[in-house]
């Protein structure tokens, strides 16, 4: 009985020492990746007058070798995208690793100009974030009713701006720029055309399931889009993605999936509250000259500047910058055939390509958006970044030849 008895204690003992270890490990996890500063909002003013939001997390502890990352959301978000709570938010996650981290919400989304048509949408959902009005002195929120900027004004305004305040606010002669599809669309076309002064400010790029070629047969979700474009074109004038925002921040995942949310997730990589988030504070409208440049990608398989004369995709092999690929299995937006092109058309010396899916021994196959906010991104995603961005920390020496392309 005693022996029985000594057995239990020991293994009592045991388990109490193994859950202390375990929390000793979660606290100090927590302590070494948690990001304890405050975000301070900035604005900018482009060349052709429109004011744009840039948050920035600096670090508690600078990495004094680190040049600092410009993080760009894509198409109908704003930089919620990359902060939406303190463990889904590359943002936290890279700051507390030392970076100076700078979120931009491109024209038309977040805190930067936008017309009334969609601040009208934003209150009529209740997505309108709490320092939307007492930040609307600062900028011109609704200055015109509707405003038809298109990707290209991200390209030769928004992005410049947001380079050079960061250069001016930190001191540093160059950014990482780390792209979400169209933030990532944007960064390659840039580089492309603005060669002079990209080889002067930008270190790497990071391109996350960015898209720079739509190849036939498109995929079922797309090719709906593509038969339903003057409809759709109609409807984004009015309604935009509000009504998708609007279901999806009441229900969650009980909402059924729209065709637009099969192009850009998979809903069980995603937690249903970080999903809820999205909608409520991430989610943006589209202008109708983006809208008719994605169209016209998907129809003709190119990305095209809007007036047709620019073939963006054609000029991926001026890019020289060094550059990371990430991609996601079940991605139906950027497909994992056009995240492999454009690794192989861009010029760039230094290159590397990452995979994300199961059969690369990750925990989910990852779609579009949850490649940054899916369950396991902190655990997978995010450390591939990290590890890219301390490669390239100054003075460090890097590769000079392309890494072997994965399966």
């Amino acid at each position: 009985m005693k022996q029985h008895y000594r057995k239990y204690i020991a293994m009592l003992v045991m388990l109490v020492g193994l859950a202390l270890m375990a929390g000793c490990q979660t606290g100090a996890f927590a302590s070494a990746d948690s990001w304890k500063g405050e975000i301070q909002t900035y604005y900018t003013e482009t060349a052709d007058g429109w004011t744009l939001q840039v948050d920035r997390f600096e670090p508690d502890e600078p990495d004094p070798a680190a040049n600092p990352v410009v993080l760009c959301h894509g198409l109908s978000y704003n930089n919620r995208f990359w902060d939406l709570t303190e463990k889904v938010s590359l943002a936290r996650y890279l700051a507390a690793a030392g970076y100076e981290v700078w979120s931009v919400s491109l024209r038309g989304a977040g805190l930067s100009d936008q017309p009334l048509a969609s601040v009208l949408r934003k209150v009529a959902t209740g997505s309108v974030p709490p320092k939307f009005f007492t930040e609307a002195y600062k900028h011109k929120l609704g200055s015109e009713a509707f405003s038809d900027y298109s990707v290209d004004d991200h390209i030769n305004y928004d992005v410049p701006a947001v380079i050079r305040l960061v250069k001016d606010q930190t001191g540093a002669q160059k950014v990482h720029w780390v792209g979400h599809s169209m933030g990532g669309m944007i960064m390659f076309a840039y580089l492309a055309t603005h060669p002079q002064e990209a080889a002067r400010d930008v270190d790497t790029f990071v391109a996350v399931s960015v898209p720079m070629a739509m190849f036939h047969p498109l995929n079922k979700a797309m090719q709906l889009q593509v038969d339903n474009a003057a409809a759709l074109k109609a409807g984004n004038v009015f309604i935009s993605t509000s009504y998708d925002a609007f279901v999806a921040k009441i229900l969650g995942k009980l909402a059924p999936p729209t065709i637009s949310e099969t192009l850009f997730l998979n809903r069980d990589n995603v937690d249903d509250g970080v999903l809820r988030l999205l909608a409520q504070w991430a989610q943006e409208s589209i202008s109708p000259g983006q809208l008719d440049q994605l169209f016209v990608m998907a129809a003709e398989e190119s990305f095209y500047s809007k007036d047709r004369k620019i073939n963006y995709t054609a000029l991926l092999d001026r890019v020289t910058t060094p550059t990371f690929f990430l991609a996601g299995q079940l991605d139906n937006m950027a497909t994992v055939g056009a995240v492999k092109f454009a690794y192989r058309q861009v010029s760039s010396q230094e290159k590397a390509f990452k995979l994300f899916a199961r059969i690369n021994n990750n925990r989910a196959d990852y779609g579009h958006d949850d490649i940054i906010i899916g369950k396991y991104a902190r655990e997978e995603v995010y450390p591939e970044i990290l590890n890219w961005l301390k490669a390239h920390r100054r003075g460090n020496k890097v590769l000079t030849t392309p890494l072997p392309l994965q399966p």
